[in-house]
């Protein structure tokens, strides 16, 4: 069910994208870096959870007005209970407008986390999100998103919420 929530929001942003063509295209990719910090919850199948505490790095490069490519990577900067984790990504990312200097944006892509200490295992899935975007200037900008980041074989899962800064150069 929750994937169906997830997918509508996407398919949303992605529809209104395509028909929001009124703006003049850029001439030139604009690339975009963002640091975010990510207090990754991964959860077991017996619900029992664990919170490392992560650094997430995203790079992207628009690739018109509403849509985005983007790489991700994080690693644990505070374990929780000996639990580690280090991740990758590759993601799309449709984006719209909804008021001047705000955007709501979804992500859908390929993810592999690596869980280390007691938790040892990969979980390698399609991961998706959504999130909302502000610029503070006109190359600096504040967002926050959520992301499912992917279920392992074992039913595990990894998501969490981040705040992330990021420039446009």
């Amino acid at each position: 069910m929750k994937l169906k929530f997830y997918f509508l929001i996407i398919s949303t942003l992605s529809t209104h994208s395509v028909f929001a063509q009124d703006e003049p295209q850029e001439t030139s990719p604009v690339f975009y870096g963002e640091i975010a910090h990510l207090p990754l919850i991964v959860k077991f199948p017996d619900a029992s959870k664990v919170r490392p505490k992560l650094s997430r790095i995203t790079i992207g490069m628009d690739i018109n007005e509403n849509w985005a490519l983007e790489g991700m990577a994080a690693t644990t900067v505070n374990k929780d209970e000996e639990v580690t984790a280090t991740m990758g990504g590759v993601f799309l990312k449709p984006h719209t407008s909804v008021a001047e200097d705000v955007e709501l944006f979804g992500r859908i892509g390929f993810n592999r986390a690596l869980l280390g200490g007691s938790a040892g295992g990969t979980v390698s899935n399609v991961a998706y999100g959504f999130g909302m975007q502000m610029q503070f200037t006109k190359n600096y900008y504040g967002q926050i998103d959520y992301m499912m980041y992917g279920r392992g074989p074992n039913s595990e899962s990894t998501r969490g919420l981040s705040l992330a800064l990021g420039v446009r150069f």
